[in-house]
């Protein structure tokens, strides 16, 4: 009974020994490796999107007291750039058009160290597609765009989210997205 209970010891033992050494191998990859996501929350009802041909992207403005690292409005308006000019039939001098106004309203950076690299940013876009003719907002929402890893504070990273959380909003509100183009963008991240 007493030898039972002993190697029932031994044993539990080295499963707690082995199952800590996993859990920090596994924490390891995890935080070694990096995420990034991007949702929206819509503001009121959108207008059905479908039916414009054209978009202009203004500047991303940046909300006072908010501070980007490097060039993160210019990159998130260049990548915003790019996903209307490859994904969607968009063009920018067809009609009748939208245009795309965006503000960096919070960015904000969480956890870690140095040393378990498992830092953590959120950033938050204010975004308003206008009728180009009209100026009344066809839709609005707040891009929410998340990245986890050692280079959460990288602007190429949180531009990629955000451009993300476009998609998806614009998909959702009748843009229609080349899903090809996108599946290819995936492999190549």
């Amino acid at each position: 009974m007493i030898a039972r209970m002993r190697s029932s010891a031994v044993l539990l033992s080295i499963l707690l020994l082995l199952g800590g050494c996993l859990n920090l191998n596994i924490r390891g990859n995890v935080s070694v490796g990096s995420s990034t996501s991007g949702g929206y929350e819509a503001i009121g009802r959108p207008s059905d999107l479908g039916r414009y041909h054209g978009i202009r992207v203004e500047s991303v403005r940046v909300r006072d007291g908010v501070r980007p690292p490097g060039d993160l409005p210019g990159q998130i308006r260049r990548d915003f750039m790019r996903t209307f000019e490859k994904r969607t039939g968009l063009t920018e001098t067809a009609s009748p058009a939208l245009v795309l106004a965006t503000e960096l309203v919070e960015l904000r950076y969480e956890g870690g160290s140095e040393a378990d690299r498992e830092w953590s940013s959120q950033t938050v876009l204010h975004a308003r597609l206008l009728d180009a003719e009209t100026g009344r907002a066809a839709a609005e929402a707040r891009l929410i765009c998340r990245v986890r890893g050692a280079d959460a504070n990288d602007p190429d990273r949180i531009s990629r989210a955000a451009t993300k959380a476009l998609r998806r909003w614009l998909e959702d509100g009748g843009v229609r997205m080349d899903k090809e183009k996108d599946e290819e963008e995936e492999d190549e991240s």
